[in-house]
């Protein structure tokens, strides 16, 4: 009975919620399946998903609408950002999409889609596929900024705030939650404007999950959800290094950062002449280096991005790699007049530890340049990024450090 789909939806601009949805692998013959009716009440329906009040609190202001409710079965099945494939669990029982809008601007959306697995086993499989979208989205376009770590609304729960290259700039706030054996994904749209609160697009997520823990014969749902900042999901691109997803956008800018492929650093290319820094000589057993461009900006050549890393025998080695280098840079500019170190600063967050630097440099009389430097470590590896900026085309202090945090939270992929 569960198998064929016995699952309630309400059509686009149809108001009978109760109506029988077909499963993503039938075609969409609204027949309603035999079974146990006991069984398939536990099942969710139009019922349970989000309405307007419980967006409300994405922005108060606004007058929020229902503009469709149905089961994915028509049109070509896209319907938020980075999603690949129609079904995530092309073999679930069934699946409902509602999306909700503002009627006034800032321009607001959210999506929630539902799918429905036929066993928990199956749902963390449909769990693991959604978040693989969001972390690698396709086109390269698209930044992630935060992940959170969400706990009390559900079996397992993340938060990630991305956000757009392109104009119209557009930020989205994605919830994606487990409840038993039905997953769901909640995508917050703004476009132009800044985007909810973190845990404003959580508390909605908490209210999905509540009335999905409900239908499914919970007895302890509705708990307040708690974020926690936590490193991104795998890219799947390479482990340990930076990812296109991790690159921010930069002004004046519109084409995407593309990263060459990840390489064993016989040499290190991000090295400066103030860090000298040579993973292999000084002791690391395993290193990586990739380099992020932005083909077809018109930016000059000596643009880009570049970070290596090395594994030491021992966290005691790792930590010295790095005294030396913070050494070499405090002596850089007795050594070499030609370049002033500016801006130093040391990074201390949780596991991690490093600094960061702007070096400028006096290529002749009447020519300089700036770039930033940045090493952390996590235990017994450490990654250097070096990044040569050109005219507008920057980072701010801030968004260069957020890059070598970010660097040292994917060394946790090599654990």
């Amino acid at each position: 009975a569960v198998g064929s789909g016995a699952f309630a939806y309400e059509p686009t601009g149809s108001p009978d919620a109760g109506s029988p949805a077909t499963s993503p692998g039938s075609s969409a013959t609204g027949q309603q399946a035999k079974g146990d009716p006991e069984q398939e009440s536990n099942l969710p329906s139009a019922d349970d998903l989000l309405d307007t009040t419980d967006v409300d609190r994405l922005d108060p202001k606004a007058s929020w609408k229902v503009t469709g409710t149905h089961d994915n079965t028509g049109g070509d099945g896209i319907n938020y950002v980075c999603q690949q494939e129609r079904f995530a669990d092309p073999e679930g029982l069934a699946t409902l999409v509602r999306t909700l809008k503002t009627e006034a601007k800032p321009s607001r959306s959210v999506v929630q889609a539902v799918e429905i697995s036929s066993s928990e086993e199956h749902a963390s499989a449909t769990y693991a596929k959604v978040l693989s979208w969001f972390a690698r989205c396709e086109g390269g376009e698209l930044h992630l900024k935060r992940a959170f770590a969400v706990s009390g609304v559900a079996d397992r729960a993340v938060l990630l705030e991305l956000r757009t290259w392109a104009a119209p700039q557009t930020s989205y706030s994605v919830a994606l939650a487990q409840v038993g054996q039905v997953v769901t994904t909640d995508v917050v749209s703004t476009a132009n404007d800044s985007p909810p609160g973190a845990l404003s697009a959580a508390r909605t997520l908490g209210s999905a999950t509540k009335r999905l823990c409900e239908q499914a014969g919970g007895k302890d749902c509705g708990h307040p959800p708690r974020l926690e900042q936590t490193a991104p999901p795998p890219s799947g691109e390479a482990a340990g290094v930076l990812a296109t997803v991790d690159m921010p956008p930069l002004e004046g800018v519109s084409k995407p950062w593309v990263g060459t492929a990840a390489a064993p650093a016989s040499r290190n290319p991000a090295a400066t002449s103030c860090d000298r820094a040579d993973f292999r000589k000084e002791g690391a057993v395993t290193t990586q280096t990739r380099t992020f461009l932005v083909p077809g900006a018109r930016l000059p050549d000596r643009f880009g991005l570049t970070e290596t890393y090395g594994k030491f025998k021992s966290t005691k080695d790792a930590a010295d790699f790095l005294a030396t280098v913070r050494k070499r840079l405090a002596r850089c500019e007795d050594k070499n007049l030609a370049i002033d170190v500016l801006s130093p600063h040391s990074l201390n967050e949780g596991a991690l530890a490093g600094s960061t630097w702007r070096l400028r440099a006096e290529l002749s009389q009447n020519q300089e340049v700036f770039f930033d430097l940045g090493f952390v470590r996590r235990g017994d590896t450490v990654a250097q990024l070096t990044f040569l900026p050109a005219g507008p085309a920057d980072l701010s202090s801030s968004d260069f450090r957020a890059m070598v945090v970010r660097a040292g939270q994917r060394l946790g992929e090599l654990d």
